[in-house]
């Protein structure tokens, strides 16, 4: 495909698909950032080229394409929320791994809050949970090392409140647990103690089926 030329703008898109395949993140970027930037692009298509234009440029730490595909792509029509969650993700997590956690929170937020409202798509609800714990987590573990207790806390209660919204007993579990260790790993004993009644007490009443509340 790389030795072909006069390609048309499609053949263009699906050689980045190829090398997304592949995960060669390099050809990935280059290709579907020339397919976006094409006059005769389709604008779904484009979009969805930016999106994964700017996670190949993360997993390569190539932060500023990165954050420009995003850019980009907040331009265009349409945005979708899972395209919005992963590229977030993605960022939030290659800024952490570059140990630049003030630039990853507000990724991660952003990716958390994406993921929360595709929630509200049955037909994306199995894949938005498995989203928004991985990005709940983001935010939670860049505010926890950045040592901002206040801003943790409110990562996991948020969690544990969407847990019960969207009446998942596990995710509940999780968070609340998460809560209540954290709590104790910062040495505030009696609030771990206050957290632990308090998830008892909102299981019952937040989550709508018993068998979730007894479980």
């Amino acid at each position: 495909a790389e030795a072909r030329t006069e390609l048309s703008a499609e053949d263009i898109y699906y050689r980045g698909l190829l090398h997304w395949i592949a995960e060669n993140y390099d050809g990935t970027a280059a290709s579907l950032t020339l397919y976006a930037a094409r006059d005769n692009a389709d604008p779904e298509r484009a979009q969805t080229a930016r999106s994964i234009a700017a996670i190949a440029n993360a997993k390569l730490k190539k932060m500023e394409a990165a954050v420009e595909q995003i850019a980009s792509y907040d331009a265009g029509e349409p945005v979708k929320l899972a395209e919005v969650a992963r590229m977030n993700s993605e960022i939030a997590k290659a800024y952490i791994s570059l140990g630049d956690l003030e630039k990853a929170v507000p990724h991660a937020r952003r990716s958390y809050r994406a993921s929360k409202a595709l929630l509200a798509e049955p037909a994306s609800r199995v894949r938005a949970l498995d989203e928004l714990l991985d990005s709940g987590m983001l935010v939670f573990e860049s505010n926890r090392d950045l040592g901002r207790v206040n801003e943790a806390d409110e990562a996991l209660i948020d969690m544990r409140s969407a847990a019960a919204s969207f009446a998942s007993p596990i995710f509940f579990y999780y968070s609340a647990d998460k809560l209540i260790t954290y709590m104790l790993e910062t040495g505030r004993r009696d609030e771990a103690f206050k957290a632990y009644d308090d998830s008892l007490a909102r299981a019952v009443k937040e989550l709508s089926l018993k068998a979730h509340a007894d479980d």
